[in-house]
């Protein structure tokens, strides 16, 4: 009879060969999917912290026009963006039951207008291939990577870092 010394050792040697042959493990993000009429994206769900209701938007005098206005969220009013508008697609009228989707990476917490959110997923890192060169600029730098299906995953830090989205109090 072998002790659970040499058991071990022969499970552990087992499961060592099983994963050789299997390749190295896939490194996996995971992600919260959102659509924007025919149109899929995500971005790291670390970056997600909240998804809600779009309810009342109150509209903001001189912005940007893919700044919708401002939404009150848990307590606080958050910008709500509009990417159809920023990435120039098809724009058709927000109905009911929209959503804000909030991302804060780096800490500047925005809202982002979703028609609908599926929920988080598991998102293999190499499933991703390059945008497409055909994307407009910023399309295209604040895009990780897009999936044969079509899930494109959003760079927030990119995103929320474009200059057209900062403020300036100081007027110059």
């Amino acid at each position: 009879m072998k002790d659970a010394r040499t058991v071990l050792r022969e499970r552990a040697r087992r499961l060592a060969a099983e994963t050789g042959a299997r390749g190295a493990p896939q490194e996996v993000l995971q992600v919260v999917e959102f659509r924007l009429g025919s149109e899929r994206y995500a971005v790291e769900e670390s970056s997600v912290t909240a998804v809600a209701p779009l309810r009342q938007l109150v509209p903001l005098p001189g912005v940007p026009g893919f700044v919708l206005g401002l939404a009150h969220v848990r307590g606080a009013l958050v910008a709500v963006l509009d990417l159809r508008i920023l990435f120039d697609l098809p724009r058709p009228a927000l109905g009911d039951g929209g959503k804000l989707v909030l991302v804060s990476p780096g800490g500047r917490e925005l809202a982002l207008v979703a028609d609908e959110v599926p929920g988080a997923r598991a998102l293999p890192v190499a499933e991703l291939g390059p945008p497409p060169a055909s994307f407009a600029d910023l399309r295209r730098d604040a895009l990780r990577g897009i999936t044969a299906d079509g899930l494109a995953l959003l760079d927030a830090r990119t995103l929320l870092g474009d200059a057209r989205l900062v403020v300036d109090d100081e007027g110059g």
